[in-house]
């Protein structure tokens, strides 16, 4: 299923959006290993399930600005990326990075990573890709 970020206020994508986080994924949830998201409807899909064997994680268009709320200690989502994912892919939807977004890059490559050395991700093997727009 492919539902576009621009097409998130569209009826009939958020009727399909429902029905999967309403009714397919909580039959699933213990059987999903990988998923990929667009980042607007990533708070969304969490949600509705602990995914106990999700271990890679493709999040599409983060904006900087949400990334830093994604990826902060009191967000119920830093939980199940410390225990759980190890093959985290981000792409950026920032279509300008100045000086501010870069540190703002830092800020969340930090918190994932951790400062002082610990890594927030579960596994020695973490992938970690950002791409950036352009």
């Amino acid at each position: 299923m492919t539902i576009e970020s621009n097409q998130v206020t569209d009826s009939r994508s958020n009727a399909i959006l429902d029905r999967f986080c309403m009714e397919i994924l909580p039959r699933i949830h213990d059987k999903v290993e990988s998923l990929t998201l667009q980042a607007c409807f990533l708070p969304r899909v969490l949600r509705v399930a602990n995914y106990l064997h999700l271990r890679k994680l493709v999040i599409i268009n983060l904006e900087l600005s949400m990334g830093c709320h994604i990826f902060n200690e009191k967000s119920p989502f830093i939980h199940v990326l410390k225990q759980q994912i190890s093959d985290l892919v981000v792409t950026i939807g920032d279509e300008f990075l100045d000086t501010l977004s870069g540190k703002l890059l830092t800020d969340i490559y930090n918190r994932i990573f951790g400062t002082s050395g610990e890594s927030a991700l579960n596994s020695e093997h973490t992938t970690l890709l950002y791409f950036l727009p352009g």
